[in-house]
């Protein structure tokens, strides 16, 4: 082999050579950026999952709050709604005590035969045979007038229940302590509607039979049949 040959041997070499690399080249940046088109995808997608998973948990989050302060709002309407149902209730029972202090001793006859009832009443109760009888002082002259017609009244009846007429009995008037006066419209403190409170035992045994009680007596059996035809929708 001449040099001329030899020359072009090397040539042809060195353009397979650069061929060969330009080629592999060629196939690494391929390569690399098909691995990076993978890779970016990846990047991409998990960015895209996170991104949902974040606003899922926010929009969770939002209906939860959002819940939250729904129910609140509603059970501080109904809370209002109850309080107002409330105080229409209360406003009621002091109307009626109201119309019941300033209508009970219109008829002075028929209050005075009420309050012999009641002694008659609460000392059927506590059955014991002294008792003293607690009023209004307002009550006072009435009640004095009463009370030997209630002993005997409470006398008969035990008489006609038990065949024998009991001895020993004794009702007086307690004039230390005198049961509140009657309400007035726009005053408050203590007050009392009429009735009377019956003890024995030096008060430690005691029948209350106040207008105020049997008032609230009443009132606490009404309330269901009140709340459902005044305030039918709570």
């Amino acid at each position: 082999m001449n040099e001329e040959e030899a020359r072009r041997t090397v040539d042809q070499m060195a353009k397979f050579i650069l061929q060969e690399a330009d080629d592999k080249s060629k196939e690494i940046e391929s390569r690399a950026l098909e691995e990076y088109d993978i890779e970016k995808t990846k990047i991409i997608q998990a960015s895209k999952v996170k991104t949902h998973a974040e606003y899922d948990k926010k929009r969770k989050q939002f209906e939860v709050t959002k819940k939250i302060a729904r129910s609140n709002a509603i059970n501080a309407t109904k809370l209002r709604k109850m309080e107002a149902r409330n105080q229409g209730i209360e406003n009621i029972i002091e109307e009626a005590r109201l119309d019941l202090a300033a209508n009970v001793t219109k008829d002075k006859n028929a209050y005075k035969k009420l309050l012999k009832e009641l002694i008659v009443e609460s000392w059927l109760r506590i059955d014991e045979r002294e008792i003293k009888v607690r009023c209004r002082k307002e009550d006072q002259s009435l009640v004095e007038g009463v009370l030997e017609d209630a002993k005997k009244d409470y006398l008969d009846l035990l008489e006609d229940a038990t065949g024998t007429r009991p001895t020993g009995a004794k009702i007086a008037l307690n004039k230390e302590s005198y049961l509140p006066p009657g309400p007035k419209k726009g005053e408050e403190g203590l007050s009392c509607c009429g009735g009377i409170e019956l003890s024995a035992y030096t008060d430690r045994l005691k029948c209350n039979n106040t207008l105020d009680h049997r008032l609230s007596l009443c009132f606490s059996d009404s309330i269901p049949l009140i709340r459902s035809t005044l305030f039918p929708d709570l």
